[in-house]
């Protein structure tokens, strides 16, 4: 769990407040790679029970509007 937090952390300083990862117009594979695991371990209907990654995820607001951001306009 230690890493899988310092991960994230890397991964929400590396977005930033821009919207896609390193400032591009438009989602690249690194979004659409981060997208595919936050999008599993944010998922309550998946009912993974204790989901600490999921409150790990959760700390990094940017990660999870990262998230909705690509799920409200691709899927």
């Amino acid at each position: 769990m230690r890493d899988a937090a310092k991960a994230l952390s890397a991964f929400a300083e590396l977005l930033g407040e821009d919207s896609w990862f390193f400032g591009q117009e438009k989602p690249s594979m690194l979004d659409a790679s981060i997208f595919a695991y936050t999008h599993l371990i944010l998922d309550e209907d998946l009912q993974w029970g204790e989901n600490e990654l999921g409150r790990q995820v959760s700390q990094h607001q940017n990660l999870v509007a990262h998230r909705d951001r690509i799920l409200n306009q691709f899927f």
